[in-house]
């Protein structure tokens, strides 16, 4: 299946409901000092949107988005931010380049995507859906991580052998899927990683069938049944520590989110057995 990236509705003059101040203003006092730029560029892209017609929408100079996308726009308002984030689908705080150091910007992106992801798992979380499950967490993470190209799960422990589902980003729309694994050496590789509970680095993931746009740096956390993948683009190789770092964080609602999974699924084998004896 594929799930679309959607994008927010506008009205009658071009602007969002939530609408850029009709000043134009892109500097103030209050400033974030340090912002990630090309996060934007990369959500402007994904959603098909050009420098002009997202400062159409700001009611700012195609210049000023150029500059703020560069990271060359010294103090933009934290106003211009957060209705530049209402525009591209994005989380205001995590946009904040120091949000790791700074607790007060890093919690709120981070426990709001943590509670998204349990609720996806409380509707959809079943082994025959967990490709889905997977897009739309992938769907949810991107509104604070635009360089998320790709989520998997390899999993080890399924009577049937290895077992690949993904979600991946490509040309506009997520793509959903899973396919049986061979053992192959990519598959061997996340299989010792994960007898050994290690985190696996590496540049590119070899054993799916479809691969996430522009992937440079893929992540896999250990899970009980196996391996949690994220795929990510170039702009994250400037900083491999941060991007661990974050995926450690948002490894942590599958953890419980699998085991609730795996509940569902001794239930049903229950109430199977019941019936049958019955």
């Amino acid at each position: 299946m594929t799930i679309p990236v959607m994008m927010l509705r506008t009205n009658g003059n071009g602007t969002n409901g939530s609408a850029a101040n009709g000043s134009g203003t892109v500097g103030s006092a209050n400033a974030p000092q340090d912002y990630c730029g090309y996060h934007f560029r990369i959500a402007r892209q994904r959603l098909g949107l050009s420098q002009v017609a997202l400062a159409r929408q700001l009611h700012i100079d195609q210049s000023a988005v150029s500059r703020l996308e560069r990271g060359m726009l010294p103090n933009p308002s934290w106003h211009l931010i957060q209705e530049i984030c209402v525009v591209l689908n994005l989380e205001p705080h995590a946009m904040i380049g120091d949000a790791i150091d700074n607790p007060s910007t890093a919690l709120q992106p981070i426990a709001q995507l943590r509670g998204r992801v349990a609720m996806h798992f409380l509707y959809v979380g079943y082994h025959e859906r967990l490709p889905e499950l997977l897009g739309y967490c992938l769907r949810d993470l991107q509104s604070v991580r635009p360089t998320l190209t790709a989520l998997s799960l390899t999993l080890f422990t399924s009577d049937k052998g290895v077992r690949h589902c993904y979600a991946v980003y490509g040309q506009g729309e997520i793509q959903t899927g899973e396919r049986r694994a061979v053992a192959t050496r990519p598959v061997c590789a996340l299989m010792a990683s994960w007898r050994e509970n290690q985190v696996m680095c590496r540049q590119t993931r070899e054993e799916l069938p479809v691969q996430g746009e522009e992937t440079a740096l893929a992540i896999d956390h250990p899970l009980s049944e196996g391996m949690l993948g994220f795929d990510l683009r170039e702009e994250e190789l400037a900083d491999t520590e941060s991007a661990r770092f974050w995926v450690a964080e948002m490894a942590e609602p599958f953890v419980e989110g699998m085991r609730l999974v795996n509940d569902r699924s001794e239930i049903r084998r229950q109430q199977s057995e019941l019936t049958e004896v019955g």
